[in-house]
C-alpha cells in the first residue's frame, strides 16, 4: 500500500486512517490529485465508532464520497450518511447529536458547520 503514495504532492492530506484514502481514489483505483483543488492541504477526521472500519465506512458513502475539491477540513462526529452529488466547501463540522443516521440528501452544498439534532 505504501507504493500508492509516492513522489511530490502538492496537495497534502493528513489521514487518520488508511481508508481515508477513498477520498481521493479515482474510480480505477489509482491515486488522483484534482489540479482543480482550492488549497494545498486538506485534513480529514472522520468518528471512529462509525467510520473505523473499512465496512462501517461503506455504509456511510455507498452513493460515493463528497466532492471535496473546495474543502480545506472535513471533520464528522456522529452517524452520517452521505447520498451521491454532496459538496463540501471550506472548514467544516458535521454534527449528528441524534441517535439515529442523518442523511445528507442528494446535491447538498455544505460550506458551514452543520449540527443535526441539536
Amino acid at each position: 500500500m505504501p507504493s500508492l503514495i509516492s513522489g511530490f504532492f502538492p496537495r497534502i492530506l493528513l489521514l487518520k486512517a488508511i481508508f481515508h484514502l477513498r477520498f481521493i481514489f479515482s474510480d480505477d483505483k489509482k491515486l488522483i490529485l484534482n489540479p482543480e483543488c482550492c488549497s494545498d492541504f486538506i485534513r480529514i477526521q472522520l468518528d471512529p465508532d462509525f467510520y473505523g472500519r473499512l465496512d462501517l465506512f461503506d455504509q456511510r458513502f455507498k452513493d460515493g464520497v463528497p466532492s471535496l475539491k473546495e474543502c480545506d477540513s472535513l471533520t464528522i462526529r456522529g452517524d452520517v450518511r452521505f447520498e451521491e452529488g454532496v459538496t463540501i466547501k471550506g472548514r467544516v463540522v458535521i454534527q449528528n447529536n441524534q441517535p439515529s443516521q442523518a442523511v445528507i440528501k442528494n446535491g447538498t452544498t455544505i460550506d458551514a458547520n452543520m449540527v443535526l439534532g441539536a
